[in-house]
């Protein structure tokens, strides 16, 4: 991805989430150094399992994928446990990034949330996050139209 802000441009996920959340909304960062800091680690644990993923979606290797996500989205889940969001009951940016492969891993693999149901709540309480709701609700959703890899990828790569 790239950012342009002004004359201010940025690439690398990481660095433009934490810039978008430090400019616009810093609570989304973490609200302490220890909130900060697990913030920091599931974002790291969840970029290992989106490489995962997205890598195999490449060469169409169903297989890999989904010993990605039994191999490391367990962990992940158990983390979450009951919490409404990834590090508690408010949104780090962490969550946006989640989110996005939370749909991925569904778009994949339909029985998801039969395995996982602690991630459907997940999806409800990011859907529930007014203006992230209104958005995907809009018909003109940006997002809705766009594949979550590109047109190289065996898997992903048409909505």
């Amino acid at each position: 991805p790239y950012l342009m802000d002004g004359s201010f441009k940025l690439t690398e996920s990481f660095a433009i989430h934490d810039y978008v959340a430090d400019k616009w909304c810093p609570a989304l960062k973490g609200t302490t150094p220890q909130h900060r800091a697990q913030v920091n680690m599931m974002a790291n644990v969840i970029k290992d399992l989106k490489s995962g993923i997205t890598g195999p979606s490449y060469g169409g290797m169903m297989d890999k994928i989904e010993e990605a996500i039994a191999k490391m989205l367990p962990a992940i889940v158990s983390f979450l446990g009951e919490k409404k969001f990834l590090v508690g009951n408010s949104p780090t940016w962490v969550d946006f990034y989640f989110f996005e492969l939370v749909n991925l891993m569904f778009y994949l693999k339909q029985d998801l949330f039969t395995l996982y149901p602690v991630l459907e709540k997940y999806v409800k309480s990011m859907h529930s996050l007014p203006k992230l709701g209104a958005y995907l609700a809009d018909p003109k959703c940006f997002d809705k139209n766009l594949p979550f890899n590109n047109k190289m990828a065996k898997f992903g790569a048409t909505v």
